[in-house]
């Protein structure tokens, strides 16, 4: 899959949407809606996660920017704006959902009206999904504040809110100078195969039974997304106590490597260790995931169980 060059990439993205000198920030929206207290204190560290309310009030600050980061977004909270998939995911060593460039990075959100002091909140039209995977790519280039919408548009959708069918027009372009911090939160293949002969290292495969049936890391451990980790019932994500329960089966000292198929699923999980859970170790995300460890020739377990 050919990847236009990244400058083209940029000068799509201003002339699709008129970003040029003189653009103003979108209009706040109105706190129109209302959804359920959350106690802080059930997490380790809650500020990552935003409700439907706090989004509102955060709305109103002159540096947050709202991004959507559905595929093709139909319902749009009013005032997000809208950042394409492809202009932040790239085809490389085998992962078609790879991380992109620091250039790329830069210059894709200083043209989407998003500098290094800027506020970012995300989500997607599914569960925040992909808005996890955002706010882990601006944390791999440094970026000082970036948070999650809990539950997505749907839960905007389910406290009543409006959306429009396309998003609002980006601010005026400002000048973004990202930080390398990829190696703090990313697991390349060669740490997966460190990791592998390493007691103090846990991997964890968060991929549907189907996929892991195909073959796991060796020792892997293997949990289902979003099974385990979303309650499906609401789109939103479970009390600090399930995902404990879930994870007691490995030892609190343990480092963990956590990988999917591409890079997103594995996201959410990572947030949920090191915000709802607090893991005391560290967490890396191996975006390449199944793909890379397959094309770099990593060793392949079969199951001997469907069951997990």
């Amino acid at each position: 899959m050919k990847k236009p060059a990244p400058v083209l990439v940029v000068f799509i993205i201003i002339f699709s949407f008129g970003l040029f000198p003189g653009c103003q920030r979108a209009p706040v929206v109105p706190v129109i809606v209302t959804g359920p207290a959350r106690d802080a204190g059930e997490r380790a560290f809650p500020e990552r996660w935003v409700s439907v309310t706090e989004l509102q009030e955060f709305m109103q600050q002159d540096n947050v920017v709202v991004v959507d980061f559905s595929e093709n977004p139909s319902q749009v909270i009013p005032g997000a704006i809208w950042i394409a998939r492809g202009s932040f995911i790239r085809e490389f060593e085998g992962n078609t959902f790879d991380i992109e460039t620091k250039e790329v990075h830069e210059a894709v959100l200083g043209a989407h009206g998003i500098c290094n002091n800027t506020i970012v909140i995300a989500y997607c039209d599914n569960n925040s999904l992909w808005g996890t995977r955002i706010v882990w790519n601006l944390m791999a280039y440094g970026h000082k504040d970036a948070r999650i919408l809990e539950g997505g548009t749907r839960a905007w959708l389910d406290a009543g809110g409006t959306v429009n069918n396309r998003p609002a027009a980006p601010g005026e372009p400002r000048e973004y100078i990202a930080r390398m911090n990829v190696g703090n939160v990313r697991a390349d293949f060669k740490d997966v195969m460190d990791a592998l002969d390493n007691e103090n290292w846990v991997i964890l495969d968060v991929r549907t039974q189907g996929e892991q049936n195909a073959g796991i890391i060796p020792g892997a451990i293997t949990f289902r997304y979003p099974d385990y980790f979303i309650d499906l019932g609401t789109g939103m994500n479970f009390p600090k106590t399930h995902y404990e329960d879930l994870f007691s089966v490995i030892p609190r000292d343990a480092k963990i490597i956590v990988h999917c198929s591409g890079g997103t699923r594995t996201s959410m999980v990572y947030f949920i260790l090191i915000d709802i859970i607090g893991w005391p170790q560290r967490v890396l995300n191996y975006n390449g995931s199944w793909p890379n460890w397959v094309w770099a020739g990593g060793p392949i377990e079969q199951r001997t169980s469907t069951e997990d």
